[in-house]
Parts: C-alpha cells; sequence; structure tokens
C-alpha cells in the first residue's frame, strides 16, 4: 500500500487535501473522489494525487484494520501541526502539535 494526497489541482493542495492509502494512483484518486473528492471540487477531472514517498509515519493516520486488510480507503482529517496546518510535509508531528520546520523556526505557536 502506498500513500497518496488527494485534491483540486486547480485549487491547489494547501487549500485542501486528504490522506489516501491504496496501490496506484488512479486507485488514490478514485477512492478519494468517492470518498471526500465533493469537498474538494466539483469536477473529477480536476481532482489529482501525489504520492507522499518517504512519508512512513503517515501510517499511523490510516484505518489500521482497513490497512491490514489491505483496502484502500482515505482519511479526510489526518493530523497536522497547529503551525503551518500541513500534514504532508517532510517531518511528522510531534507531541507537542508542531512539525520539525515550525519546531524549529517558529516558537509563536506554543
Amino acid at each position: 500500500m502506498n500513500i497518496y494526497m488527494v485534491y483540486s489541482e486547480g485549487a491547489g493542495c494547501e487549500e485542501g487535501a486528504a490522506l489516501v492509502f491504496a496501490h496506484t494512483s488512479k486507485e488514490a484518486r478514485k477512492v478519494g473522489w468517492n470518498e471526500v473528492g465533493c469537498l474538494f471540487t466539483g469536477e473529477y477531472i480536476d481532482f489529482a494525487s501525489t504520492r507522499l514517498r518517504n512519508h512512513d509515519w503517515l501510517f499511523e493516520e490510516a484505518n489500521q484494520e482497513k490497512l491490514v486488510d489491505d483496502i484502500p480507503h482515505a482519511i479526510d482529517n489526518p493530523k497536522c501541526c497547529k503551525g503551518c496546518e500541513m500534514w504532508g510535509g517532510d517531518s511528522r508531528i510531534g507531541e507537542d502539535g508542531l512539525c520539525d520546520e515550525c519546531r524549529g523556526g517558529l516558537n509563536d505557536y506554543r
């Protein structure tokens, strides 16, 4: 199973994205559209997926039963950084609720 971010290509992933666990990008778009696509865009053709490599900590956000049973699924509200409000960055969210980037440079969020 791979990790994908699905989002409106026109609006961009910064405007809203969902986390999808799927085998292929095509499957991620289909699963994401069926589960959360209407929240992000009105057109399937505008719905995009990006594979997130080296983001293994995001498996913690998966529905563990579906993951074990190898069932593709979407998570529309994964844990996000309380500083930058992103979940798909290059670092995991710590117990303080911040990603490494925000923890390292922006102490205003504590």
